[in-house]
């Protein structure tokens, strides 16, 4: 019997937070760094839209990360979708519930590329969606959207850590709140 290999979309924050090799706390990036070791090694299946090589290398990267990138895109458990009907159609109700209907936040707004990624990972039923996007530039904060994008299921968490590390740290966070 073969193996189900969980697959996950990355949303553009994530790609961005890995080609910059960014400094963020709690150690996110080890999550990054694992999943891409995981993805290298057949372990990890990933997926991400099309669109995000325009929103990525509008962010001028540079030529090295542009290469890292392509090289990584090529990989065979990397899988790059692209905005069909149903997507489209599915971004088009997300983008709409969140900017006029009943999941409006004051202040906030569904992007067009943030509702096409949400789309594609629940039309593609991904096991999780793996973001950086807290809303802090205006937009809505997509991890606040774990488990219920507009009524369907979708898991939206950061990288989770490597196993050995979570550990460390909770080992850490057990002794500092026995002082």
């Amino acid at each position: 019997m073969q193996k189900i290999i969980e697959l996950v979309y990355w949303d553009s924050c994530i790609f961005l937070s890995w080609l910059r090799n960014e400094h963020r706390p709690n150690n996110e990036m080890e999550g990054v760094f694992w999943a891409v070791q995981k993805i290298e090694k057949g372990q990890l299946r990933m997926m991400t839209s099309a669109a995000m090589r325009q929103e990525v290398i509008t962010e001028k990267i540079g030529a090295a990360a542009e290469e890292k990138l392509t090289a990584f895109l090529d990989h065979k458990f990397v899988n790059l979708v692209g905005i069909d009907y149903s997507i489209g159609r599915l971004a088009g109700q997300i983008k709409n519930y969140y900017n006029r209907g009943p999941g409006k936040q004051p202040d906030r707004k569904m992007t067009d590329l943030d509702a096409q990624h949400l789309a594609a990972a629940i039309v593609y039923k991904v096991d999780a969606f793996y973001t950086f996007d807290e809303g802090k530039k205006g937009g809505l904060n997509l991890l606040k959207l774990n488990g219920d994008v507009m009524g369907y299921p979708l898991k939206i968490i950061k990288p989770p850590l490597p196993p050995q590390l979570e550990m460390g740290l909770n080992e850490i966070k057990e002794k500092e709140e026995k002082h």
